[in-house]
């Protein structure tokens, strides 16, 4: 924590006496000015919610780092088709409004406090070395203890008012008058111990004044605090949120399409009981269900200021995420990751993980927490009960939350929450954020270690990437442009070679020239598409097969696109094998169980050892028609979920990658580019596994 004078540090301590009632950096930038009448008018303009007109201050002798080396000018209205260069956009605290989405602190001073506070900073000379000497840290008078520094480490609870967090210490084993007690027994003793004191003060405060309609979470965390605060960023300027909005798990709405919480715990099974899974990781997070919520694997009191964290490369997640929304090639978003991770560094965020270069070690608490409240009636269909690693707890949720004792299971432990952007779109839900570092909440830009400071220069790294990209590319994201759509039959999602006696075990692609933008590659994983069916569907296919002709993939291509096929003769035809294959592979390594077949070449379902199709269909099938039975809709209308964006990666192209692929679990697609100007030369190379025998058998053509 900097140094601070006798007199800033009385304000300081008069800011956390009262907090969350005053503004927490209007209070403390007053007391950085160091002149009584500065903070005054600092305070008193914060009040009116105006801005003020005083000379920059600092926390230390050295001057306040601006958040820019150039003047920042206020974007110009944003194009739905056609982004134009523009400046770049200039944090704007005008934005917030109370009752928005994902605000920090949505209250402001009232005279009162701003009396109280000024009349703490005066007292200060006459007081201040007094009251130092007298307290030490032990109980005062309101419940708390105080630093050697004199920082009152209080909380105050209203225990007239109910919350859930409140709800978990009604029990046997403790009372809900201990709650502030728990909370100083947890929070520390030095300086930082007031800030978070505080905190959970306003937290428990802010359930309180919302627990008639929402329930509330709270997700700890450290090493993703950059990767929240970017896709923060991305969906402020892709939905035009407040410049406040609280850091945000996730983004990618189209990953969200027809997911449900009955399929995120169906799959549960699938991914063998890791949460840290990719598929699982991109829709769902780790929460608990109270502030005393000790059987968690992260108690939201012993995690608050140093955070929590598992593992994960944040490298990929975030380079990943900025090819999916930037459009972006490797080289240059890894170095885009880079400047993002110089950033969050001097910020004090942990960055260790995201960059491939050094970047400065962590100088400050690394904690970050979000308050997450759903709407009580929505919250059974984004949240549920787990144990450690994602377990499915069966539990009524809305019961158990509203009252533990009628389920018999204490408020405690973890849950899961798919964590939808729309939530917080619509409404539903709201975020609130809090850090153990003080220096790093909220905040405007002109304060140099604030978390809108931040976000203003993570700002001028990513707009102009996303100007590059249309708003509603953003929207919808990367991999929700690849979802198969019936009405057009786009795009064409496939397995290589189910035409062939032996269709390839697996394929490769090598770039050798690839396009600026477009021209990538979508990869869906066919095991996960099958098992998160439902079962009755499960077994229907189990029982079909596909019967599938090189003679109508061609034709049909044909019809699509004139001229990109020669139509084969009938003798032709007749050269060419007729083959079915099953609609469900189980892959002889892993055993498990895929959709496979997706092809161009299908033409007929059919049930399995069935015989050929009669003659008169596959002349209709295989010539300038191009005919599909009927059956086929069935496997058409399987590829919308199969190739929704939960279940598909993006590959973006750079020259020199090379990508292989197992055709018996995976499916694949190609993106369009600009062909008229660029050049995409790919090479490509089948394979196969001369071990395996492929459950395939060829028809008759008599």
């Amino acid at each position: 924590m900097p140094s601070l004078s006798s007199h800033e540090k009385e304000l300081r301590f008069a800011l956390l006496s009262m907090f969350p009632s005053a503004g927490l950096k209007e209070v403390s930038e007053a007391a950085r000015s160091g002149h009584f009448d500065v903070a005054v008018e600092i305070l008193r303009a914060a009040e009116r919610a105006e801005p003020v007109d005083h000379p920059p201050v600092s926390v230390s002798a050295e001057p306040v780092e601006p958040a820019s080396a150039e003047p920042v000018e206020p974007v110009t209205q944003k194009s739905q088709d056609a982004p134009e260069e523009g400046p770049i956009r200039k944090f704007d605290p005008a934005r917030v409004g109370t009752g928005n989405l994902g605000l920090e602190s949505d209250v402001g001073i009232s005279p009162e406090v701003l009396t109280e506070a000024l009349a703490a900073a005066a007292s200060e000379e006459a007081e201040g070395s007094q009251k130092q000497s007298q307290q030490s840290k032990h109980p005062g008078a309101r419940g708390g203890y105080n630093t050697q520094d004199g920082w009152e480490i209080r909380c105050h609870v209203d225990y007239s008012r109910t919350c859930q967090s409140l709800r978990t210490l009604r029990s046997p084993q403790s009372k809900i008058e201990e709650a502030a007690k728990i909370i100083l027994q947890h929070v520390g003793t030095d300086n930082t111990a007031a800030f978070a004191a505080a905190c959970f003060e306003r937290m428990v405060q802010r359930e309180q004044e919302m627990d008639d309609d929402f329930c509330v979470f709270y997700h700890h965390y450290n090493d993703a605090a950059l990767l929240y605060e970017v896709q923060a960023e991305i969906a402020r300027y892709a939905f035009d949120l407040p410049d406040t909005f609280a850091p945000l798990p996730r983004v990618l709405l189209g990953h969200f399409t027809n997911a449900t919480l009955e399929k995120l715990k169906l799959s549960y099974a699938a991914i063998k009981g890791q949460d840290h899974d990719p598929w699982f990781r991109s829709l769902a997070i780790s929460a608990s269900p109270t502030l005393f919520a000790f059987g968690s694997e992260a108690p939201p009191l012993r995690c608050f200021r140093q955070g929590y964290g598992c593992g994960v490369s944040f490298r990929e997640l975030i380079t990943n995420l900025l090819k999916d929304v930037c459009w972006i090639q490797g080289a240059k978003a890894q170095d885009v990751v880079h400047e993002l991770s110089m950033i969050g560094a001097q910020f004090g965020l942990q960055v260790g993980g995201y960059s491939h270069k050094a970047c400065p070690a962590l100088k400050s608490l690394g904690g970050h927490m979000l308050q997450i409240f759903i709407s009580k009636k929505v919250v059974k269909n984004y949240v549920y009960h787990s144990r450690p690693f994602g377990i499915p707890i069966e539990t009524e949720l809305d019961l158990w939350l509203a009252n533990p004792e009628a389920v018999g299971q204490k408020l405690d432990g973890q849950v899961r929450i798919l964590f939808d952007p729309e939530l917080f779109l619509s409404g539903n839900g709201h975020l609130f954020h809090y850090c153990g570092d003080w220096q790093f909440l909220g905040g405007n830009e002109e304060m140099k270690d604030s978390r809108a400071a931040c976000v203003a220069k993570i700002r001028r790294v990513l707009e102009p990437i996303l100007r590059t990209v249309p708003v509603q590319e953003i929207q919808r994201t990367g991999t929700e442009a690849c979802r198969f759509d019936r009405s057009t039959g786009m795009p064409i999602w496939h397995t290589d070679g189910t035409y062939r006696p032996r269709p390839p075990t697996g394929s490769a692609l090598y770039a050798i020239q690839v396009p600026p933008t477009g021209g990538d590659t979508c990869f869906a994983d066919a095991s996960r598409a099958f098992e998160t069916l439902p079962i009755d569907t499960q077994r229907r296919l189990e029982g079909l097969e596909a019967v599938c002709s090189q003679a109508h993939h061609d034709a049909l291509h044909n019809v699509k696109k004139p001229g990109t096929y020669t139509l084969m003769s009938p003798e032709q035809r007749m050269q060419m094998p007729l083959m079915a294959v099953p609609l469900v592979l189980t892959h002889p390594e892993t055993q498990r169980k895929s959709l496979y077949g997706a092809n161009s070449s299908v033409f007929r379902l059919q049930s399995m050892n069935s015989p050929a199709p009669p003659s008169e269909l596959l002349e209709r099938a295989e010539g300038p028609e191009a005919y599909e039975d009927p059956s086929v809709d069935e496997l058409r209308s399987l590829l919308p979920h199969a190739t929704g964006p939960e279940l598909v990666i993006r590959w973006h192209w750079d020259v020199g990658d090379l990508v292989v692929w197992d055709n018996r679990c995976t499916m694949h697609c190609a993106t369009g580019f600009d062909h008229q100007t660029f050049v995409r030369e790919m090479w490509r190379t089948t394979f196969h596994d001369m071990s395996w025998q492929p459950p395939v058998r060829q028809l008759s053509r008599e």
